[in-house]
């Protein structure tokens, strides 16, 4: 495949929807060229790493290789335009994800002890209820189903919501704005905008969601108020977190 064409494929979508074309590609990438400057039309020069024992070494190695500089890959018009919005930063909300250092394990610090075991085990119960409440969902449809709509969509949504203490009648704006936050520049995930101002929009509507009171005066579970607490806590105190948080 010639260069240019390769790399365009690289930061093409389609290819990862076609997993013959994305085999392909890799295959030859880790046997003749594991590492890989790639220059795309429209985007940022990068390294494509295709070895496992490689990307394990680079993840060991966080001091040397940063996520703040660059964590997604968007287009170089939407990065100039973040950019000249936030003051330099290619990131438009600072996230756990896109953190290091120090910055990294004080905010990590704030909810990890929540993640741990005996926290998560709390959850067991609701859990399983909402397990099978889609197994049940599943053998009324006449044991045919479109899986990814009807079920790996939900479920994962519903468990955050939980955990968040966000009522079910909110499932379908959590929905909406997942989709514009994670698909903000696929027209088939966004449909009202794309692009920077979708997930502008997106990181508002969650924002709203998570200062909201809990409808009707009604009292958080104690587990999410745990989780809550403490993210509540670091938006109020700057001795905290000394970094505050970028929403543009």
């Amino acid at each position: 495949m010639p260069t240019r064409k390769l790399d365009d494929a690289i930061v093409n979508p389609i290819t990862y929807a076609t997993p013959g074309t994305y085999d392909e590609i890799f295959s030859t990438l880790r046997r003749e060229e594991p590492v890989r400057w790639t220059e795309s039309e429209g985007y940022r020069p990068f390294w494509t790493v295709s070895k496992y024992n490689d990307i394990i070494e680079i993840e060991r190695q966080n001091d040397k290789f940063l996520n703040e500089p660059r964590l997604n890959l968007v287009p170089l018009a939407e990065e100039e335009t973040i950019k000249a919005r936030t003051g330099g930063s290619v990131n438009p909300i600072s996230l756990l994800v896109n953190m290091d250092g120090s910055g990294h394990r004080m905010h990590r610090s704030l909810t990890q002890a929540w993640f741990m075991p005996p926290s998560l085990r709390k959850l067991e119960n609701g859990l399983a209820l909402l397990a099978k409440e889609f197994a049940d969902r599943m053998e009324q449809m006449g044991g045919e189903c479109d899986f990814a709509r009807d079920v790996g969509v939900w479920y994962p949504l519903r468990v955050i919501m939980m955990i968040l203490g966000v009522p079910r009648e909110d499932d379908q704006k959590m929905l909406k704005l997942s989709q514009m936050l994670l698909g903000s520049s696929d027209s088939e995930m966004s449909v009202e905008k794309a692009g920077l101002e979708a997930r502008t929009q997106a990181i508002q509507g969650f924002s709203s969601i998570s200062a909201r009171s809990p409808p009707n005066g009604a009292r958080i579970q104690r587990t999410t108020s745990q989780l809550l607490s403490p993210m509540r806590i670091s938006m109020d105190s700057p001795s905290i977190i000394s970094r505050p948080c970028r929403i543009i």
